[in-house]
């Protein structure tokens, strides 16, 4: 699994299988995945690679087990996105608890490839692009590539120059 790159809004997108688990799986915390772009960034849906989608499972089961014990509390999630080869987990409606529960998974989010999931660490100016939490392998593959020319996507044209899943058209659904 490795998400898939979205040119009309820059950087990863969790493909849509495991986009639409998460969604069916935590409808209470996802519900604003169809308000309109001001109302919500969920809109966009998880700007984020494949790689962080067990964290991301596992924090909203966290967070949806939080709101069953805490039913006077009431949030949804706002944005989900990597920036900076960091994980971006915002909501509205929170406590002290659930901004521990998240910053617990934006920490875990900095040791983990976004494409994979596996161990890494941020890549910033060793690999073109913007920075991004990559494993070695996966690293190694960014490296790989050519150049581009000027205004184009220096990341996503290196992995299509090496037929990687990562920019496919539709993502591969098995682990690497």
């Amino acid at each position: 699994m490795f998400g898939t790159f979205d040119k009309s809004h820059v950087g990863l997108h969790m493909n849509s299988v495991l986009s639409e688990n998460l969604y069916t799986s935590f409808p209470r915390i996802y519900r604003g995945r169809r308000k309109s772009k001001y109302e919500s960034g969920m809109c966009w849906g998880f700007e984020c690679g494949d790689g962080w989608y067990q964290l991301l499972y596992d924090l909203s089961q966290e967070l949806e087990s939080y709101l069953a014990v805490h039913p006077d509390l009431d949030f949804d999630v706002v944005q989900v996105k990597a920036k900076a080869g960091s994980l971006r987990f915002r909501l509205n409606g929170r406590d002290a608890a659930v901004l521990e529960m998240v910053a617990r998974a934006e920490r875990r989010a900095d040791t983990m490839c976004e494409l994979c999931g596996k161990p890494g660490r941020l890549y910033g100016h060793i690999v073109p692009g913007p920075p991004i939490v990559l494993c070695d392998e996966d690293a190694a593959t960014f490296r790989l590539a050519g150049s581009a020319q000027a205004g184009e996507d220096v990341a996503c044209l290196q992995m299509q120059a090496i037929g990687h899943p990562y920019v496919q058209g539709v993502s591969n659904e098995s682990k690497h």
